[in-house]
């Protein structure tokens, strides 16, 4: 086993958690601060129209993009 894997693992489940991240940068008198935030969404909506629209591809664009959490066939994500 790599001695990666478990910080990899645990990586790859924050990435299929439905969080929008992002940062923000304040400069102030030569100065600067650096927060990182992250605010849950709900996917649910994009993920029936996927489906119903019978999107080509979306299940790479689940893997890629949602970090697998959403399935074709599955009722709700």
């Amino acid at each position: 086993m790599h001695a990666n894997l478990p910080a990899l693992q645990a990586v790859l489940k924050q990435l299929a958690k439905a969080l929008a991240r992002y940062a923000t940068l304040v400069f102030h008198n030569g100065y600067y601060s650096l927060e990182q935030h992250a605010t849950s969404y709900d996917d649910h909506e994009i993920f029936q129209t996927f489906e119903q629209r019978q999107v080509p591809d979306r299940e790479l664009l689940y893997r890629v993009f949602f970090g697998g959490r959403l399935k074709t066939g599955q009722a709700e994500p």
